[in-house]
């Protein structure tokens, strides 16, 4: 019985947070649906993954739903500097890097100039808002233990003191170690490639980019191996042609 409990209420904590999400913008919470926001990586913005997950796995630096789903922590926020929702910042190619991979939070944070206090005080106020909806939840479900309730904050697009800590650092090991996506390709100076970027790129700018065949063949394998229900037969094809590509360079 308690652990239908715990189900139950981690599901309706889920989608509230979800429709809050939303409402943060005032726009819908769903990804692009145009191919070519596919193919451009977009770390699409929504608070629940859906669609494909493969997609995920192979187009983002940092797998981390709070890296991910910027929206519902700094929706408003971007707004109100910007004038629009990051999914339109997305569409309209404003907020990509220079290697054609959509912002991440971590771009963001540099692009607005966001100040480790002032994210503070947004993240703070994202935790303070789960807690309220915890402590309201956990009136109709008592036999929710605490510890267990404070976790899931910390499941939703919010951060530990640590975590912002690494995230302000500028250390780009620090920051990769703690929230690199495990599929993606890790080069010799600490940069993230997600592996549709490897894909998308010829293997004439692996060795320009600092990635070793090695970790072109680590991230690759680790995603590949588990087969279909991870990675498309298409995807796959490429990526070992890439892999065979860059090992004529060696």
């Amino acid at each position: 019985m308690k652990r239908f409990i715990l189900i139950l209420l981690v599901a309706v904590i889920g989608l509230t947070m979800f429709a809050c999400g939303k409402g943060s913008t005032g726009t819908e919470s769903l990804p692009a649906s145009d191919d070519s926001q596919t193919e451009q990586n977009t770390p699409d913005v929504q608070d629940a993954h859906g669609g494909d997950d493969r997609i995920r796995l192979t187009n983002y630096k940092y797998l981390d739903d709070r890296f991910t789903s910027i929206r519902t922590l700094l929706g408003d926020y971007i707004i109100e500097k910007t004038g629009k929702d990051i999914q339109e910042l997305h569409e309209s190619k404003e907020w990509y890097t220079d290697e054609g991979i959509a912002f991440s939070l971590m771009e963001v944070i540099d692009e607005l100039d966001i100040t480790k206090e002032r994210f503070i005080e947004l993240n703070n106020a994202k935790i303070e808002a789960l807690r309220a909806k915890i402590r309201e939840n956990s009136m109709k479900y008592p036999d929710y233990p605490a510890e267990e309730r404070e976790k899931d904050i910390f499941r939703h697009p919010c951060f530990t003191d640590e975590e912002i800590d690494i995230i302000y650092s500028g250390d780009k090991k620090r920051i990769a170690e703690a929230f690199a996506n495990p599929y993606a390709v890790i080069a010799d100076d600490w940069e993230i490639y997600p592996l549709r970027w490897i894909i998308d790129n010829p293997a004439t700018l692996y060795k320009e980019k600092q990635i070793s065949l090695k970790a072109l063949e680590t991230a690759a394998h680790k995603l590949i191996d588990q087969g279909e229900s991870q990675i498309s037969d298409e995807d796959s094809a490429a990526l070992l042609a890439r892999i065979a590509e860059y090992k004529k360079l060696q």
